[in-house]
C-alpha cells in the first residue's frame, strides 16, 4: 500500500517523467549492489552481532544509532544539524551516559559483594 501512495505522490509532485529511466541495466545494477551488498551485508552483521551482544549492549548501539545518524549526514552530505536535532542528540547522549555510569556502579558494588564474600569463605566462620 505504501508503495501506491509513493507512487501517486511522485507521479503528482514530478510527473510521468520522472519513472523515465525505470528500467534502464544502470539503475537496475546499482539496486542489485545496494540490496545485495548494503541492505544485506548490514543484516548479516547485525544478525551476528546479537547473538554475540548482550541486550544492554544492543540497546547501546541502537540508542546511538540517531547520533550516527545525525554526524554522518554531516559530514557525508554537508547537512548542518537543527536546533532539534542537537536537543535530541544531547538528550539521547545524556541517558546514554547516565545508563553507563549507572551499569559501572552496579558492576562496583558487584565486585565489592563477591571480595566480602570470598574473605568471609576463606574464614570459615558462618555465624552462630
Amino acid at each position: 500500500m505504501g508503495a501506491v501512495v509513493f507512487f501517486v505522490a511522485a507521479i503528482a509532485l514530478y510527473g510521468a517523467g520522472h519513472f523515465m529511466d525505470v528500467f534502464s541495466p544502470f539503475l537496475w545494477q546499482w539496486m542489485l549492489v545496494y540490496g545485495a551488498v548494503i541492505i544485506v551485508g548490514g543484516e548479516l552483521c547485525w544478525y551476528t552481532g546479537l547473538k554475540s551482544s548482550s541486550a544492554s549492549e544492543v540497546s547501546l548501539a541502537s540508542s546511538f544509532s540517531p547520533v550516527a545518524g545525525i554526524c554522518a549526514a554531516f559530514l557525508i552530505l554537508g547537512e548542518a544539524p537543527t536546533f532539534a536535532q542537537y536537543v535530541g542528540g544531547s538528550a539521547i547522549l545524556v541517558g546514554i551516559v547516565l545508563t553507563q555510569m549507572g551499569n559501572m556502579r552496579s558492576r562496583v558494588q558487584e565486585r565489592a559483594v563477591s571480595q566480602v564474600k570470598d574473605m568471609e569463605g576463606e574464614v570459615g566462620f558462618k555465624g552462630v
